[in-house]
Order: C-alpha cells, then sequence, then structure tokens
C-alpha cells in the first residue's frame, strides 16, 4: 500500500511538471494583436516537430532552440535552448478573436484565444503617417508608420516636464468692463496641466450682459495673441468666441494653443481681456 502510495505521488509530481513545462507566450491570451510579430513560447523537452494552427487551420512549423535564460532562471527548465517562434503577420487573420493552438509532434500542449485587429489588406503599402501619445507617467512618444512591421513604431520618447503644482489649479475673478462698470462677469480658468488647454468660464453678472471677444497671454514676457498662437472657441457650440453672454448665463470656453505656437501652459504665464490682467499663473 505505502508503494502504491508513492507511486501514484511520483506520477502526479510529473505529470504537474509535464503540464507546466512548456508555454505559449505571444499570442497572450485575452489580448489584441496587429501588424507583424512574432508566434512565440517555450517547450523544455521536444518529442517532434513543433506546430501552431490558427482556428483549427493547417500547421505552421515553428523554429524551435532559441535561448530562453528567463525560463532557465525560474527553473523551470535545466537548460536555456528552449524557445520556439516564428515570424506572423497578423493581417493574414480576419478582424476579431482567434484561437491558435500549439502542438509537439502533432500531441496539443497549449493554447490561446485572443483578438486581432487589422488594416483591412494583408499587408498595406504606400501610406504615412505619424502622431504623438501620451504615456499614463507624462512620457509623450512620436509614432510613425512603419510598413515593414505594418505598425505603429516609436521614434522618440520625452520626458515627462516636472510642473509646479500651483500651475495645475483653478482661478476664478470678478471683472467690470464698460464705461460705466455695468457690464459685470465671473472668470473661472482652470488649468488641466497638459500643455496646451486652458477651460474658461465666464458668467454673465451684471444687467446688460457681457461682451467678451479678445483674450491675450504673455509668458516669459512674449506676447501670444489669439491668431496663430492659440483658438479660442466655445466648448458646446465649437465656434469662436466672440459675443455677448446674456445676464445670468455662463459660457463654457477652451483655449487651445495652435500647431507649432511656442506657447506652453506648463510654464509660468499670466492672461489678459482687453489690456487687463485678469490672472497670473502661478
Amino acid at each position: 500500500m505505502f508503494r502504491q502510495i508513492i507511486g501514484f505521488l511520483m506520477v502526479l509530481a510529473l505529470s504537474t511538471t509535464t503540464a507546466h513545462a512548456a508555454t505559449l507566450g505571444i499570442p497572450t491570451p485575452h489580448t489584441t494583436v496587429s501588424g507583424i510579430g512574432v508566434i512565440s513560447g517555450w517547450k523544455c523537452h521536444v518529442n517532434g516537430e513543433l506546430t501552431v494552427r490558427f482556428d483549427g487551420g493547417q500547421p505552421i512549423p515553428l523554429l524551435y532552440g532559441a535561448q530562453r535564460p528567463d525560463v532557465l532562471q525560474a527553473g523551470a527548465c535545466a537548460h536555456d535552448r528552449v524557445g520556439f517562434l516564428t515570424v506572423w503577420n497578423w493581417g493574414e487573420l480576419s478582424d476579431g478573436p482567434h484561437t491558435a493552438v500549439v502542438y509537439d509532434d502533432g500531441v496539443e500542449f497549449d493554447r490561446s484565444t485572443f483578438n486581432v485587429v487589422t488594416t483591412g489588406e494583408g499587408f498595406l503599402r504606400g501610406v504615412t503617417g505619424s502622431g504623438t501619445v501620451t504615456l499614463s507617467n507624462g512620457q509623450k512618444v512620436t509614432l510613425e508608420w512603419s510598413q515593414a512591421s505594418q505598425s505603429f513604431v516609436a521614434t522618440d520618447f520625452t520626458e515627462p516636464r516636472r510642473t509646479d503644482s500651483r500651475i495645475c489649479t483653478t482661478k476664478t475673478v470678478r471683472v467690470r468692463r464698460g464705461s460705466r462698470g455695468n457690464e459685470t462677469a465671473t472668470w473661472t480658468v482652470t488649468n488641466p496641466c497638459d500643455g496646451e488647454t486652458l477651460d474658461i468660464d465666464i458668467t454673465s453678472t451684471g444687467s446688460e450682459g457681457y461682451w467678451v471677444c479678445s483674450l491675450t497671454i504673455v509668458q516669459n514676457g512674449v506676447q501670444f495673441d489669439g491668431y496663430p498662437s492659440f483658438d479660442w472657441w466655445d466648448r458646446n457650440t465649437l465656434d469662436s468666441v466672440c459675443g455677448d453672454i446674456l445676464p445670468g448665463l455662463t459660457r463654457q470656453t477652451t483655449v487651445e494653443v495652435r500647431e507649432g505656437s511656442q506657447l506652453d501652459f506648463l510654464d509660468p504665464f499670466q492672461l489678459y481681456y482687453r489690456d487687463t490682467l485678469l490672472f497670473t499663473f502661478p
């Protein structure tokens, strides 16, 4: 009886080790892939040819023997020449969910269900494009379309700037204008600290409404006017800001830096309305 228990435990240990001796790493389950990438993973022991099938399709050969020092360091295998991979164009699959199954000599040892996004073509040619995105840590990344990889690649990383927290705030002031001072409004300016926009809410508090049209920004001794430095537009109608605000009403607006302007709301600046200083940030 004792020998039977020992034998059972040895078989269980062996089966558990075998079950964790191979992994399909890419595509990772429940992720989205696009462009040209790799199918890769590792397997400690190989019995025959390694292949992968998508949704039960034709087998695709996988190269075996790539170094995986991470697997060796984790103690999963006795050596590091256990990696398998192949280059694959995800554009060969349709948009949507797919399942990849990997086989050793025709026997399945792992699988992954994932999502594919394509350009609508197997290989998109003759197009260019670029843009900038901001990471959650504040870094700005410049991306450029690469035909070779069928995806956007990073061409530049800009480190996040350390910003004076006093600039990232909301300030409010009551402003009078007109010869008799009968045009009155409350200005509320919020700096979201993205460097490119300000939110300005103007509430008419006078008896005759409040005319709003002209805005000037001064930064480091340089005066920036509405054109060509920035756009000032209504957040609801998307029209340029110039007109009368009726008594008791609020106009919600946004100032947005135009492309190519040196204006940067992460640096100290002053906000003027019709030559009257309204705010100084910080």
